[in-house]
C-alpha cells in the first residue's frame, strides 16, 4: 500500500510537470495526493511568504492541522497576514513556529494545535515539506544551507510514519544552491529501498530549474511514546 501511495505522489508530480506547471505547483500536486481527502497533519518547514502554508491549510481542511516553521520573523508575519486574508474559507488549524528547522523535534511538532476542540491528538504528520533557498523579497543573504538543511531533512524523515511523504524543493540558481541539492540528494540516496521510496522530479532541458525530491516511508517507524 505504501509503495503504491509513493508512486501515486510521484506520478501526480510528474503529471503536473508534463502539463507545464511551475515546480512549486508540481510539488503541491504531490502534497495534495499525499494528504488525501482532508483531516491530515502537515508540516511546512520553510513557511516563507506563506503560500505553501496556505495551500496546506486548504488541503487538510477544517479537520486538519498545519505547523509552519521559519527562522525569520518577517516570513511568519507575512504568513499570518496571508492566512488572515483567507480566514473563513475552511482552513485547517495552523500553528507557526519561529526558529531553525534543524532544531524541530517530533515531540514539538506533534504538540496540540491550540484551537479548542479542534486540537488533534499527537500523531505523526502525513507530509513534511521544504521549499529551500531564500525568502522572496527578503534578504538574500539569509538562506537555507546544507549545514542546517541536512539535519532538518533527517529529522523530518524520523517524523514520518508509514506512508508519510517528505518533499524537498531545491533551488540551484543561487550561490550555494547546487551544493545544497547535492547534500539533499546524498542524504536521500543513502536511505534503504526496503524502507523508503525516493524519486527526483526535474526538467533536464531547463538550466537552473529547481529539483523536487520526494521520499515516502514504506515501513513502520520505531515506536514513539505518546504518539498515535
Amino acid at each position: 500500500v505504501a509503495a503504491s501511495a509513493a508512486a501515486s505522489a510521484a506520478s501526480a508530480a510528474a503529471g503536473a510537470l508534463g502539463r507545464g506547471a511551475r515546480m512549486t505547483e508540481v510539488a503541491q500536486a504531490a502534497w495534495g495526493r499525499a494528504l488525501g481527502e482532508g483531516g491530515a497533519f502537515a508540516v511546512d518547514m520553510t513557511a516563507g511568504g506563506g503560500k505553501d502554508t496556505l495551500f496546506l491549510a486548504r488541503a487538510v481542511g477544517a479537520r486538519g492541522h498545519v505547523l509552519g516553521c521559519d527562522v525569520q520573523a518577517d516570513a511568519l508575519s507575512r504568513t499570518r497576514v496571508l492566512l488572515a486574508a483567507h480566514a473563513g474559507e475552511g482552513l485547517g488549524a495552523v500553528r507557526l513556529r519561529e526558529g531553525c528547522h534543524s532544531t524541530l523535534t517530533l515531540q514539538e511538532a506533534t504538540e496540540r494545535v491550540g484551537r479548542g476542540a479542534a486540537a488533534p491528538p499527537r500523531a505523526r504528520p502525513s507530509l513534511v515539506c521544504f521549499n529551500l533557498g531564500y525568502l522572496p523579497g527578503g534578504d538574500r543573504a539569509v538562506k537555507t544551507a546544507p549545514e542546517t538543511t541536512v539535519p532538518a531533512v533527517r529529522g523530518a524523515l524520523d517524523m514520518l510514519g508509514r506512508g508519510g511523504l517528505l518533499s524537498v524543493l531545491v533551488y540551484v540558481g543561487h550561490q550555494g544552491g547546487p551544493q545544497e541539492r547535492e547534500a539533499v540528494e546524498a542524504t536521500l540516496s543513502g536511505l534503504s529501498p526496503r524502507n523508503w521510496s525516493c524519486s527526483e522530479v526535474r526538467m533536464v532541458n531547463r538550466q537552473g530549474c529547481p529539483v523536487l525530491y520526494l521520499a515516502e516511508r514504506m515501513s513502520e517507524p520505531d515506536p514513539e511514546p505518546g504518539l498515535g
